[in-house]
């Protein structure tokens, strides 16, 4: 079986493409060929990824998940045609996942038809086997696609963690947890004043703001550097020009650094760069991965892929999670996917204890490669934090192996990775008004549609704007030396409301 790297992702002629896997530490792989089928506006396909788990019925009572979206590209239009979002059937009927003996896994529709979720079905943990997927493309591409080679296609896959309906305690009771809600259960989505959150909170949440009672799905990691470089190239010239530093037609040989600017190599460890500059209002460039700054770009095991990017900012963020139809994360959610079912614990961490280790990217076995973990492994409450300011972050994942307990991999209750330390986690706050009121609009708008505005901004008009007004950040990044800052509960940046590019600043989103 034979995997497409990235590197061939914007050839201009026709045929079947791979898109990105998520973060490698968990190996997911989407496999070549893509098979379209225009007869049965079908695509065909195979999916693998390691550390699956399906545990209904036992703590965490949860899964984890892929969510799978499929982009296509016209070929009469040449390399400045633009890239689609495909609708998909909203009956899971119509979608297949196969694997001869074998019927662990369900591929679930989702009502908008963004794409779907495949997860196993039955008890039990590891690495999957390759299954075969089969999509069903609907309303249909004839006219657009008529034939097997009148299109390009790529698929992308985002590893996510299940979140189930139920109670959680927000708030941790703590009077040296900075801006603290009252310590409560949130046992519905009913509507909460701001009273009965307490603290610094001013504003009444409705019962449509997402609270994080209701079950939903939640990035197992960060945006890594690999799946920004694949949102990157699907997206027109003047779009890749709102969503990186660098011009896109900027071709100067070996200082190309497209979030940072740099001009020697790459800076806290953020390796994007033009690997093929770009044609004025035309051509879009091509992105790439070249952490080792040797001009060979992608490799697997020695340009960090995995590293989560950093440099992002509240608009980037966004318009990525609009493009994989996600959303932001709520401030309540935060917690929920942090702390899940169990009693809060004053001053706890995300892995639901009161201990630290800092990891940091100047001690690393196996640096930039896909092995890549701190020489700190197996220790309790491993989080990347306490860095220099010429460091950076480091593997997502890299704390977590089959072996380490929830504590050692630093990892929230249900199994989502990071949520303390490496970047900050960008949320829709409940300090602003207008804010919470626009976010609370559960409608079609909530949910990214996978199409980005012509200036390649997000256009969803329930979320914050390009002005993050209304937003925050929670649970520090790297190069946090106070470790108040890392705990479940502290709001110490909760109302940032900025917009800019830090070295410090990546995310995730939800669906």
């Amino acid at each position: 079986m034979k995997t497409i790297k990235l590197t061939s992702l914007a050839m201009s002629f026709c045929l079947s493409l791979l898109c990105f896997s998520s973060s490698r530490a968990n190996n997911l792989y989407i496999s070549a060929p893509i098979t379209y089928t225009p007869a049965s506006q079908t695509l065909t396909f195979s999916i693998s990824w390691d550390n699956s788990w399906y545990n209904l019925g036992a703590a965490p009572n949860n899964y984890d998940a892929v969510w799978l979206f499929v982009k296509y590209q016209a070929c009469n239009a040449g390399v400045s045609s633009p890239w689609v979002h495909v609708n998909l059937s909203t009956l899971s009927t119509d979608h297949s996942i196969i694997r001869t003996g074998q019927s662990y896994m369900n591929i679930d529709a989702v009502a908008d038809g963004k794409g779907v979720f495949i997860h196993r079905n039955i008890l039990g943990s590891g690495n999957t086997q390759v299954w075969t997927v089969t999509l069903k493309i609907s309303p249909t591409l004839a006219a657009t696609c008529a034939a097997a080679t009148s299109c390009n296609w790529k698929v992308f896959g985002i590893e996510m963690v299940n979140v189930p309906q139920v109670a959680y305690a927000i708030g941790d009771g703590s009077g040296t947890t900075t801006n603290p809600f009252i310590a409560q259960a949130i046992n519905t989505e009913a509507a909460i004043t701001a009273a009965a959150l307490g603290g610094t909170a001013t504003v009444d949440l409705p019962a449509t703001y997402p609270k994080g009672y209701n079950s939903f799905y939640c990035m197992k990691q960060e945006i890594s550097q690999e799946q920004y470089t694949s949102f990157l190239n699907t997206l027109q010239y003047n779009q890749q020009v709102s969503r990186t530093l660098l011009a896109p037609d900027y071709a100067a040989v070996g200082s190309s650094w497209a979030l940072t600017l740099n001009n020697a190599t790459a800076t806290n460890r953020n390796g994007i760069r033009i690997q093929t500059a770009g044609i004025n209002n035309f051509m879009p460039a091509i992105y790439a991965v070249d952490q080792n700054n040797n001009g060979l770009m992608n490799e697997s095991t020695l340009d960090a892929l995995h590293l989560p990017c950093n440099y992002l900012s509240w608009a980037d963020v966004v318009a990525f999670l609009d493009w994989a139809a996600l959303r932001p994360m709520s401030d309540m959610e935060y917690e929920k996917v942090c702390r899940g079912t169990v009693a809060a614990l004053a001053d706890e961490y995300p892995w639901g204890t009161l201990t630290t280790t800092s990891a940091t990217s100047a001690t690393l076995n196996n640096i930039n490669n896909t092995t890549e973990v701190s020489t700190a492994l197996l220790s309790p409450g491993l989080c990347v934090y306490g860095g220099l300011p010429t460091n950076g972050p480091i593997r997502g994942g890299a704390s977590a192996a089959s072996t380490t307990s929830r504590e050692q991999a630093g990892a929230a209750y249900y199994g989502a990775l990071e949520m303390a330390g490496n970047v900050w986690e960008p949320v829709v706050g409940v300090y602003d008004a207008p804010t919470v009121a626009a976010f609370s609009n559960i409608a079609a708008s909530f949910l990214g549609d996978g199409t980005l505005n012509a200036a390649g901004d997000a256009n969803q008009a329930a979320w914050p704007g390009i002005a993050a007004t209304g937003t925050g950040r929670r649970g520090g990044s790297w190069l946090t030396a106070a470790t108040t800052e890392l705990r479940t509960s502290d709001r110490s940046f909760a109302t940032t409301t900025d917009n800019l590019r830090d070295k410090t600043y990546g995310g995730r989103g939800v669906r």
